[in-house]
C-alpha cells in the first residue's frame, strides 16, 4: 500500500485458493488497523479510501496493479494466485 507521499506499507499473505486483490486488502487492512472506505458499484468494489487517503484529493486516487500492470476490472473481481504482487497506490489517474 503506497500513499503516494512515500510511505509504503508491505505486507506478506498466506495464498488462499479464490482470494481476490480486494479480499487481500480487506484482510491486510483489518490485521494492521487500517481504515477502508468502499462503495458498491454494478462494475465491482470501488476503494473511496485507505487509511487517512480519500479519493480526489491532490487530484489523486486509489488505483492498483497485479503485477505491475493495471487491470481492467475491479479489485474484487480479479483473482489472484500465489506469487501475485498486489499494489495498491495512491496517485492520479492516467485516465
Amino acid at each position: 500500500i503506497d500513499d503516494g507521499q512515500g510511505l509504503t506499507q508491505t505486507f506478506e499473505a498466506e495464498f488462499k485458493e479464490g482470494m481476490t486483490a480486494f479480499g487481500l486488502l480487506k484482510e491486510k487492512a483489518e490485521e494492521s488497523g487500517l481504515v477502508l472506505e468502499t462503495k458498491f458499484y454494478d462494475m465491482g468494489i470501488f476503494i473511496e479510501a485507505i487509511g487517512n487517503k480519500k479519493n480526489g484529493e491532490e487530484g489523486k486516487y486509489w488505483l492498483y496493479y497485479l503485477n505491475g500492470e493495471m487491470p481492467m476490472v475491479s479489485a474484487d473481481k480479479m483473482e489472484i494466485k500465489a506469487g501475485d504482487k498486489v499494489e495498491f497506490k495512491f496517485e492520479k489517474s492516467p485516465f
